[in-house]
């Protein structure tokens, strides 16, 4: 039998030698994601790289191609570095070191020097609240509680900032949402789940749709890794500050909601 073998030819037909091509293109997306606010004001928060990317992971791991239950993208939020965003954000709250844009502030800094430059949303609010009664953003000065007023401001964006940061802890890789598949301490989301609260999806499909490039050096692993959110992308989300339901308006109109979008800038 070896020696049949020993005396077999491999046969090659040279011209039988011919290109072809695919009819169909590899896609990574159908449209251009880009998620959008209504807003009032925008301001914006200075916050190390690692504070937000680290949070985002995505586990490709295609290992058979006839199988659909192998080819899910896995969209995981780490528990523990929520957590540290957390807690630069208690450390740094939100309402003192979030500078509204001079474009969007109440009141814009058309004076060199001027009060107006680098205001924090707390005392925005409190000049949009001047405004609204008064019809003038100097007019903090009649509020006799001035100090209480910018206090309060602060303590409803903490406690907004809370309620996301519990939203997110959720939705983590020990979160109690209802739609996470896995077991805890690896707990994600699939494609299946379309909605918002997929936040890592979310972030990954505005990547993959813009900068469909910063994916070309992913890890040759099946184990989670970060989405590529680099040094100078920005984060944002919205707060949506009222006035405390009691608020006499002295004969004006009802006050406004303000709407501000955080922006993120991830330094």
């Amino acid at each position: 039998m070896s020696c049949l073998q020993n005396n077999n030819i491999n046969f090659t037909l040279i011209y039988l030698d011919e290109n072809c091509s695919l009819d169909t293109n590899t896609i990574v997306f159908e449209n251009v994601a880009e998620r959008s606010f209504t807003y009032n004001a925008i301001a914006e928060y200075v916050i190390p790289l690692s504070m937000w990317t680290e949070i985002f992971q995505i586990q490709i791991n295609d290992f058979n191609l006839n199988d659909p239950q192998t080819n899910d993208t896995k969209y995981i939020i780490n528990s523990v570095d929520v957590d540290n965003l957390n807690r630069i954000i208690c450390e740094t709250p939100i309402g003192e070191n979030s500078i509204v844009t001079n474009e969007t502030a109440i009141g814009k800094n058309t004076i060199l020097n001027s009060p107006y430059l680098n205001q924090c949303i707390n005392h925005d609010y409190v000049r949009y609240l001047a405004k609204s009664l008064f019809n003038t953003s100097y007019a903090t000065s009649l509020f006799i509680n001035r100090d209480k007023l910018i206090r309060s401001v602060g303590k409803s964006i903490n406690e907004a900032w809370n309620h996301m940061y519990q939203l997110i802890q959720n939705i983590s890789n020990n979160g109690i949402h209802p739609n996470l598949l896995g077991a805890s301490g690896f707990k994600y989301f699939t494609d299946e789940e379309i909605n918002s609260d997929n936040m890592c999806r979310e972030l990954y499909l505005q990547l993959i749709s813009q900068k469909p490039e910063r994916f070309k050096n992913l890890l040759n692993c099946t184990t989670p890794q970060y989405l590529p959110i680099f040094t100078g992308d920005t984060i944002s989300i919205r707060i949506i500050i009222n006035p405390n339901i009691d608020q006499p308006t002295f004969g004006g109109a009802p006050i406004q909601p303000r709407k501000y979008i955080i922006k993120f800038i991830l330094s």
